[in-house]
């Protein structure tokens, strides 16, 4: 428990660890929601989930046996250029159908605020970059760019549907445009993984 609290290489496995679970379970949920419901938006959902498991499968791997580093970041490469394939296919879906949820107001600000503190976390790690740069770090926080990425873009469109304004040209615009931006963030990426593995 000691090394948990003082190791910050420890409580980054666990965390992995934590995702890798969660991101499983999000993935089996969605997956098997959309095929039995005949929803494609579930089965996109739950493709996004399971690549981000299988990325964070990669990390534990690289944790476990560092040897396998540069196979385990090419596929996380392949994977995220993959990804933002996927993306690319729920933006289009959510663009054309407009099915952004509206949510209460204070359940939105409590997701901004979550999205926001992540975000500013995702900011540090990326500061503390240079004192962290063994392949297991360099593909948690690669991760962790693509994850925010599409979070922030997933926010954005909530915020719309919520506080008006989503069916505009403006918004329109803006939603075609930040679906774009996150697609290019996640498939570069994925091209720095396959292109400098470690």
């Amino acid at each position: 428990m000691k090394e948990l609290l003082t190791d910050y290489s420890s409580r980054t496995y666990l965390l992995v660890l934590a995702g890798f679970g969660f991101n499983s379970l999000y993935a089996l949920l969605n997956l098997l929601s959309g095929m039995f419901l005949g929803v494609r938006w579930l089965v996109f959902m739950g493709l996004y989930y399971l690549m981000l498991a299988s990325m964070r499968f990669a990390a534990i791997e690289i944790r476990r046996k560092p040897a396998n580093a540069g196979t385990c970041m090419k596929v996380s490469g392949a994977l995220l250029i993959a990804l933002s394939l996927v993306i690319s296919a729920i933006s289009e879906m959510s663009i054309s159908t407009q099915n952004a949820r509206a949510r209460d107001t204070v359940v939105m600000i409590a997701i901004a605020a979550y999205t926001f503190v992540k975000l500013t976390l995702t900011i540090i790690k990326a500061a503390k970059r240079k004192r962290y740069m063994a392949p297991f770090f360099r593909l948690i926080r690669t991760i962790s760019y693509a994850e925010i990425a599409a979070q922030v873009l997933t926010l954005q469109r909530s915020m719309l549907a919520t506080f008006g304004g989503a069916e505009d040209s403006f918004s329109r615009a803006l939603d075609i445009g930040n679906s774009f931006l996150v697609f290019l963030i996640t498939l570069i990426l994925g091209l720095s993984l396959l292109v400098r593995p470690a």
